[in-house]
């Protein structure tokens, strides 16, 4: 049974598709009006979760229970057309046929023309496409179309709207503002969403929590802050943001030994003494100083607009990455001095396996 607070439970579900399982025991409580998001590469199991929460795919174990009330489960399946969940999908699945007013209140279709067409016109000024009800999909541009989705999942007054790579058809720049329009306007009407996606820009965006998932299984759920700034492993460390793993050996007292010196952090309880470790270290670590203590050279620089990302190596050879901004730019081969600055150290062992990336991070 869910508590109270929570709107959406998945309770050890798993997915198969014949002997092949690609959803591993996964478990999520989602609260109400919250806003998720399930986040990895292609293959790792997250549009299967959509859509056995949807009610498109079977669960061979485990449950998903909406409002204390049985959705699935390995014997029991409410069918999809019956759980009341509006759908956004990746192409849009507008229908080319009819105009826009006809394709938002499909759902409606029991409706008086009166209240559907009062229903069309609340919904299209509430996603910004006011006066364009006459109009046909293909009139439209990607990002008009992808509100037209919105506003039909919208139209039936779902429980939740689930959300399958919505944006990925877009620009990067549409992409972004689309992104945090959807969240404010679910915020505004209090409606509960799942969004899936390989874009952690898009989840930053819309997300209040994200599951970062991997091989069909939660690598981590949390903020999107935690996952940046204390992954709980490789795997989300190296997958979420930028970064660099730098080696170290770990001290009794506390210490971690580096090529830039000791760095010194809290006891490290599962490190034993004498312990090869890897550092996270993320870019806005690095403060670039005429007067730093450590020193690198510039082998790589990438503009990103408002910044540029350095590539430094370090006299070993290893290297990490510095952001400054663009309009101080630094050449390639240049020697510059830094000092690290690191709120949160988050250290790996290093005698995992590393095609894995499952090291479990341990925070100082």
């Amino acid at each position: 049974m869910t508590s109270p607070e929570n709107h959406l439970s998945l309770n050890h579900i798993q997915c198969r598709y014949g002997d092949n399982t690609v959803v591993h025991n996964l478990s999520l409580e989602i609260k109400r009006g919250e806003l998720v998001c399930l986040l990895g590469y292609s293959g790792c199991g997250k549009t299967t979760v959509l859509r056995a929460v949807a009610g498109f795919e079977p669960i061979h174990n485990g449950s998903i229970i909406l409002n204390n009330n049985l959705l699935s489960s390995a014997t029991e399946q409410i069918p999809a057309e019956k759980r009341n969940f509006g759908m956004v999908f990746q192409d849009y699945a507008l229908f080319p046929h009819l105009n826009i007013e006809e394709n938002v209140t499909f759902s409606l279709r029991k409706e008086s023309r009166s209240v559907r067409h009062k229903q069309s016109e609340e919904l299209l000024e509430l996603v910004g496409l006011q006066g364009l009800g006459a109009r046909h999909p293909h009139e439209l541009s990607g990002g008009q179309q992808q509100r037209v989705a919105l506003a039909r999942a919208l139209a039936q007054s779902p429980e939740v709207i689930l959300m399958d790579e919505p944006f990925s058809n877009l620009d990067v720049e549409l992409r972004q503002r689309l992104a945090t329009e959807v969240c404010e306007i679910l915020k505004t009407r209090g409606i509960t969403g799942i969004m899936v996606t390989h874009d952690q820009h898009e989840a930053f965006a819309i997300a209040d929590r994200i599951a970062v998932m991997h091989n069909g299984i939660i690598q981590q759920w949390d903020s999107g802050y935690n996952l940046y700034h204390k992954p709980a492993n490789r795997f989300v460390a190296e997958f979420v943001g930028q970064g660099a793993l730098l080696r170290g050996t770990v001290h009794g007292d506390g210490r971690l030994q580096t090529e830039l010196g000791e760095i010194h952090g809290e006891e490290r309880q599962a490190l034993t003494d004498r312990c090869k470790v890897e550092m996270l270290v993320r870019p806005d670590d690095v403060t670039f100083d005429q007067e730093g203590r450590h020193e690198a050279t510039i082998i790589r620089r990438n503009f990103l607009g408002a910044e540029s990302l350095y590539t430094l190596q370090l006299t070993s050879g290893e290297e990490i990455l510095g952001l400054i901004p663009s309009h101080l730019q630094e050449e390639v081969g240049k020697s510059v001095r830094f000092n690290l600055d690191m709120d949160n150290m988050i250290v790996f062992a290093c005698n995992l396996d590393r095609a894995e990336n499952m090291g479990t991070a341990h925070e100082h």
